[in-house]
């Protein structure tokens, strides 16, 4: 069911879909646009974070479905053997990078001279109890997100591995159902957090790819229609953009966005730029893990030590601090690699 070239096509993907995500985490929350042009920068913002780059979230769900099911047996041993492989590559990683960050955010929350940089809306761990600090680390109760903030994104995929019995027999006896009913709930946004913390957008794409592993869907389906995907995308997105950031409008333009972005491998998986991209995915989950709290300080540092007060510098400074970070943590991958080997294999769950 995975040949060669859709395993190409997946790979390509990664290291491009993890510096969207970079994107998507550049907060605009200290950035304010106030010029003439101020309405421009704003949109054009708004439109890289919350329409192009918000794609890439979506997509790794049910990039993950779909390579979950498409090798699996749904044996008691089958399963097992699922879960043996999501220990070493999500969960080992997990705990890794939240102890790691817990720690960080610790010492630099009680020390004055650093304190400053790592508030915000940032939980002060020194002034949380030991049961608080141990919802913080899983992201669970009050706190919807574990202390390594990107990392929600790997507790849903957790739970999203441990109910797959569950959602094999569903998708088996009421795949329609199931998923008509996951789709409403994503697009109008019901996301009870005081009541599970788990997001729709992992629920959905996470069961749309497994529903279309196991019934032996080729994602190279849609390549035959997609100049019409990418231009009803393109539609979408702009006239929810245009139109004030419609929530549904929004929510649809994403879901047809997934798609826009797997057909669009097609013109390059057998290109000299597919074979760049999939030397650098190895970076990949490296980045993920480590871009945050990196990105949010070298925001901060360069937004108190520049000055920055016109619209254009505020806008270089969006596109600029998170290519800074990429290449930081390109940097940082090449000294584990050749200093802690060990170490790196066991952070990135033997990605290596």
């Amino acid at each position: 069911m995975i040949d060669k070239l859709l395993s190409r096509r997946i790979a390509l993907l990664r290291f491009p879909l993890i510096v969207s995500i970079v994107y998507i985490h550049m907060h605009t929350a200290d950035i304010h646009f106030g010029g003439s042009y101020a309405h421009w920068f704003e949109r054009t913002a708004t439109y890289i974070a919350e329409y192009l780059a918000r794609i890439s979230v979506p997509l790794f769900f049910l990039l993950s479905g779909y390579l979950f099911f498409a090798t699996l047996k749904p044996t008691a041993e089958g399963y097992l053997k699922k879960y043996k492989s999501r220990f070493r590559t999500l969960l080992v990683p997990f705990l890794f990078w939240n102890a790691l960050i817990f720690c960080f955010y610790l010492i630099a929350q009680t020390l004055p001279a650093t304190a400053g940089y790592f508030s915000g809306d940032r939980p002060i761990i020194p002034d949380l109890g030991f049961w608080e600090r141990i919802r913080l680390f899983f992201g669970v109760g009050e706190f919807q997100y574990p202390v390594a903030y990107q990392f929600w994104f790997i507790r849903d995929l957790l739970f999203m591995v441990l109910l797959s019995p569950l959602l094999y027999l569903l998708l088996r006896f009421v795949p329609w159902l199931l998923l008509g009913g996951l789709f409403i709930v994503w697009v109008q946004q019901w996301y009870p957090h005081h009541i599970v913390q788990i997001d729709p957008t992992s629920v959905l794409f996470f069961t749309l790819g497994a529903y279309g592993a196991l019934k032996a869907c080729d994602m190279r389906f849609f390549d035959t229609h997609r100049k019409a995907i990418v231009v009803v995308y393109l539609l979408l997105s702009l006239g929810a953009l245009l139109t004030g950031d419609n929530s549904y409008l929004q929510q649809i333009s994403i879901f047809v966005g997934v798609f826009a972005v797997l057909v669009l491998t097609a013109y390059f998986a057998q290109s000299a730029q597919a074979d760049r991209l999939i030397e650098m995915e190895k970076y990949s989950f490296f980045l993920f893990a480590i871009h945050e709290p990196l990105q949010s300080v070298l925001r901060k540092v360069v937004l108190k030590a520049g000055h920055i007060e016109s619209d254009i510098a505020f806008f270089l400074l969006y596109l600029l601090v998170p290519a800074a970070t990429v290449w930081i943590v390109l940097q940082l991958y090449k000294v584990w690699e050749k200093y802690l080997p060990g170490l790196l294999r066991t952070a990135t769950g033997e990605r290596v």
